[in-house]
Formats: C-alpha cells, structure tokens, sequence
C-alpha cells in the first residue's frame, strides 16, 4: 500500500496543484540524479523534511525536490524496498554528499 493511499493529503487539490508547481519548477528532472550528472524525468515530489513530523512545511517550497521513483525509494528506506538501492542521500538539497550502502 503507497502512502498515498493512506493519507488523504496527497489526494488534496491544494498538493496537488504545489506537487505541479514543483516538477515544473525543477523541469521535470530529477534532482539527486542531476547532482551527480545524470538526467532522469522526475515524477515524485518528496518532502525533505517528512510531512509527519513537519506538518508545518506540507507547501513550503524549501522543503520540497522533484525525483525519480529509485531515488525517492532512497530517500524512504523505513518503507522497506525490496531492492536496495546502490547509493542513498546523506543529505538533503544543496551538494550533499552520498554514501555507498552495500
């Protein structure tokens, strides 16, 4: 089961029309995977800082990255992916650096 489909959030007029605003902001790409060169279309909005224990920053375009599905699994390894991804985020937005998880 998504998380989508358990919290009625992500089923809002309101997030989804911040969710648009966002991919268009970031053209559509995604963000980890341009730091690091390469060019993936981005289909996800992920909340940096998570929506549960930030409720306050749902809408605050700071707080929001477009990416791709394998890094926004990255991001969420407490969702239990099956596959682990090669590389995770160590940090959010802005240089960070990854770390290899193998």
């Amino acid at each position: 089961m998504k998380e989508h489909d358990s919290n009625p959030f992500y089923i809002t007029t309101k997030w989804k029309r911040k969710r648009a605003a966002i991919l268009r902001r970031d053209k559509y790409l995604c963000q980890d995977c341009k730091r690091y060169g390469r060019t993936r279309e981005a289909k996800e909005v992920h909340h940096i800082k998570f929506l549960e224990d930030f409720p306050e920053l749902a809408y605050d375009d700071d707080n929001l990255v477009s990416l791709c599905k394998a890094c926004h699994a990255a991001r969420h390894p407490e969702k239990g992916n099956k596959k682990r991804p090669k590389y995770a985020a160590v940090s959010d937005r802005g240089g960070g650096e990854r770390k290899n998880v193998r």
